[in-house]
């Protein structure tokens, strides 16, 4: 059931989703609602839902929704689980360390993350980052077997962080 608080933001059961300019919505826990309703939201050129607050016009600072409605200590770092930047549900927040949090990053090609192709033999090459170096994780027949074997490696080094490809007929 729908119910409307304000001009920009609608509970959906337990869950608020606030109207921002230019078609896009951010999510947040319906118990947010007064904090965060107090303030203008839009969407970052980063892909944030972002506002002024705090006093006048030259006191407000910047905050970012999923920092704002945990109260995030300046330095400490926010990462989203699902990866969607407007989901700033408490369930979907949690703190991480830089390494976590780019753990937790999708490819940013349209192949699967943590594989390439090798130039000389053409066989699928599968590769990770841990503690700062770089684990190859041997050359494989088929792109999907290297996803496979990041996956795997994924899971074991980063756990609940790790990013997982979605593998094509699996």
């Amino acid at each position: 059931m729908e119910c409307i608080m304000s001009q920009n933001i609608r509970i959906f059961g337990d869950v608020a989703v606030i109207e921002m300019r230019r078609g896009f919505y951010a999510v947040i826990d319906e118990e947010d609602i007064p904090i965060v309703a107090q303030h203008r939201w839009s969407m970052s050129g980063s892909g944030y839902a972002t506002a002024y607050v705090g006093g006048g016009r030259k006191g407000a600072k910047f905050a970012l929704l999923h920092r704002f409605v945990i109260d995030a200590r300046p330095g400490q770092k926010i990462d989203h689980r699902n990866r969607v930047k407007l989901d700033c549900r408490k369930a979907n927040l949690r703190e991480a360390t830089d390494a976590q949090n780019a753990a937790n990053k999708a490819s940013r090609t349209n192949i699967y993350k943590g594989i390439f192709q090798c130039a000389i033999t053409g066989k699928w090459r599968a590769r990770i980052r841990s503690n700062g170096k770089i684990q190859n994780l041997g050359h494989h027949a088929t792109k999907e077997l290297a996803a496979e074997a990041y996956n795997r490696a994924a899971i074991a080094l980063n756990g609940d962080f790790a990013y997982i490809n979605q593998i094509e007929g699996s």
